[in-house]
């Protein structure tokens, strides 16, 4: 027969097959050590080992057994405790987020405004430096110092530096887990018709 022992959310099977005592010998019921079996809470995930309830010969399933809805239980409670540690971490991020983005936001803005200062700096050299240009004889501006000055008004115009365009992370606003608080809705039932 079998034994079912809840223990901490471990179902444990006990399975000792009948011996029968013959001639003098009663010591052969006591020996017989049978079959002991420990389901961790969840950890078969699916897997779940043949009841022993119906012995090791045919298999008479006509709805699930109670150690099957024992441990079905058990991994519908560990999925709403690992439910809330996730609900925990995102409730966390999030709080977190809030605050460091308004702190990358303004970092980023004070850098880029550092880059448009620089920026405005060759641009107002350029502008003087197109101004020296175009009073130059065009002897000047054709010969070789001109068409160094030329190219050095071009690169005065064109910095490469370039603002910050950063996707910072966002909050996470809704994480899909079943609804393990109906999961009799949720999972097929007990028996066949039900």
């Amino acid at each position: 027969h079998a034994r079912v022992h809840d223990d901490r959310g471990c179902v444990a099977l006990s399975w000792r097959p009948p011996i029968r005592a013959t001639g003098r010998d009663p010591a052969a019921r006591r020996g017989n050590p049978g079959i002991q079996l420990c389901l961790g809470s969840c950890h078969t995930k699916g897997r779940l080992l043949r009841s022993l309830s119906h012995g090791l010969g045919e298999v008479n399933m006509k709805k699930l057994t109670k150690e099957q809805i024992t441990a079905i239980n058990a991994c519908i409670a560990a999925c709403k405790t690992a439910r809330d540690n996730v609900q925990s971490l995102v409730e966390e991020y999030n709080q977190f987020i809030e605050g460091w983005s308004q702190q990358a936001e303004e970092a980023i803005g004070g850098y880029n405004k550092e880059v448009q200062e620089l920026g405005e700096v060759y641009t107002q050299a350029a502008e003087e430096a197109q101004e020296y240009y175009d009073e130059r004889s065009e002897t000047w501006q054709s010969g070789e110092t001109g068409e160094k000055y030329a190219e050095w008004i071009s690169q005065l115009e064109n910095p490469d530096i370039e603002e910050l365009d950063i996707d910072l992370p966002e909050k996470i606003e809704d994480v899909a887990f079943d609804d393990w608080d109906n999961a009799e809705e949720l999972l097929p039932p007990q028996e066949p018709g039900e």
